[in-house]
């Protein structure tokens, strides 16, 4: 009797185990499955599309990925991930993958899919936490970065800073570095980070007649 009891638990364990291997060989398969979407269809993690280029706007491609926009003259129109970027003269723009950097110049984001949606700058990063409206500028001969949000809520940081800048809608804020010879100060950190020199700037209330001028700057046909 002994002898079948401890056979019958024996089997119970063998049951366990073949299951468990089983679900382990199914999270395996998911994992290639999802790693081979990626590589076959990388337009799905990341969706560019021009809607309205105008006069001098030069697009630099390494292979079929878009890595800058420089405006010289005009603007331009483009969707990424189901958000609108309207970018504005004298305006340059680097991207890698989800990651777009305003190197100097002024966009617009009208923006309805928010989440891990960040734009990097020389001296910090503008993290939006929220579907909205976004004015961006970049001052690169003054190392200075303003965020203006008419709808939604966005978050500064200077790059290695411990303090952020929380705006919300109606109101502007945003960094101004310490410019130098060769570009914006860092201070050198343990392992070689750099802490952006310099100081947050707002949160500042805009009155109605300031938004009315700025939807009217800031409009493309």
């Amino acid at each position: 009797l002994r002898y079948c009891r401890l056979e019958a638990i024996v089997n119970e364990i063998r049951k366990i185990l073949n299951s468990m291997m089983l679900i382990q060989q199914f999270k395996s398969l998911i994992f290639v499955f999802i790693l081979s979407w990626i590589f076959l269809f990388p337009s799905v993690m990341y969706s560019f599309e021009v809607l309205q280029l105008n006069d001098d706007v030069t697009l630099h491609k390494e292979g079929e990925e878009l890595k800058e926009i420089n405006i010289k003259k005009g603007n331009l129109k483009f969707s990424l991930n189901k958000n609108r970027f309207d970018v504005f003269s004298n305006t340059i723009i680097s991207l890698s993958k989800e990651t777009l950097k305003v190197e100097s110049g002024e966009i617009r984001i009208f923006v309805e899919n928010f989440e891990g949606l960040k734009m990097m700058t020389p001296v910090g990063v503008v993290s939006i936490t929220n579907n909205g409206d976004y004015i961006i500028q970049y001052n690169n001969e003054k190392a200075i970065l303003t965020v203006i949000v008419l709808e939604g809520s966005a978050l500064i940081q200077g790059y290695y800073r411990e303090e952020i800048l929380n705006l919300q809608a109606g109101e502007k804020g945003g960094f101004n570095g310490i410019m130098e010879a060769d570009g914006p100060a860092f201070d050198v950190l343990l392992k070689g980070r750099k802490s952006i020199r310099g100081q947050l700037l707002g949160p500042d209330k805009i009155s109605e007649a300031y938004k009315k001028d700025l939807l009217n700057q800031y409009n493309i046909p």
